[in-house]
């Protein structure tokens, strides 16, 4: 089950349709609206395997997210709770209340290995210290969830050493790390 609690996105990559103006609709999920799917899921005679918490946009917008993780577990019509974010608004107390919540499996999908990265491919200027810092932090404060990351090929391509730089920062603050492949989507994007 696929439960998509926000379609916004803090950051506007240029190989996603966030950056691309698509006709769609662009909020979060309301909390009455995300309390009659919970409602309806008891229509189900079996426990469903996985509920994954995203979708098109950054689950970590809607300010109800950790709420809605805890309501989830609650069921107990899930045997997992995973969900995939960008990680850059994870704060300590973000970190607390969606771990507190019972989250399973978080997917950190990262866009680069330094701030000028993150500008080139997000259109967003970070503080990559500070990120990689607050990913430590969910990462040390974790309990049983597993933190899995991944990277875009395209935001390491000029990278000599893609998968050792890609270790040195994050391999001891991940379960697992992978490279995706980007597979070009839209035709208005230059995807070298």
């Amino acid at each position: 089950t696929l439960i998509e609690v926000s379609s916004l996105c803090n950051i506007s990559c240029k190989y996603c349709a966030h950056s691309q103006q698509q006709d769609y609709f662009y909020g979060n999920m309301e909390p009455q609206v995300f309390q009659r799917i919970l409602e309806e899921l008891h229509d189900f005679s079996h426990p469903i395997k996985k509920c994954e918490m995203f979708g098109f946009g950054e689950p970590l917008c809607n300010p109800h997210f950790a709420e809605m993780i805890r309501k989830v577990r609650q069921t107990g019509m899930f045997k997992s709770i995973d969900f995939t974010t960008n990680g850059l608004l994870f704060t300590p107390p973000q970190t607390d209340a969606v771990i507190a919540a019972g989250v399973d499996t978080i997917r950190i999908s990262l866009q680069g290995l330094d701030t000028e990265t993150y500008q080139r491919i997000c259109g967003v200027k970070i503080d990559f210290d500070r990120f990689v810092e607050n990913l430590r932090y969910l990462y040390e404060h974790k309990g049983t969830c597993k933190i899995r990351m991944k990277i875009a090929d395209i935001a390491i391509k000029n990278l000599v050493n893609k998968e050792k730089s890609l270790e040195k920062i994050f391999g001891e603050i991940s379960d697992s790390l992978f490279i995706e492949s980007i597979i070009p989507m839209f035709a208005s994007v230059n995807y070298n």
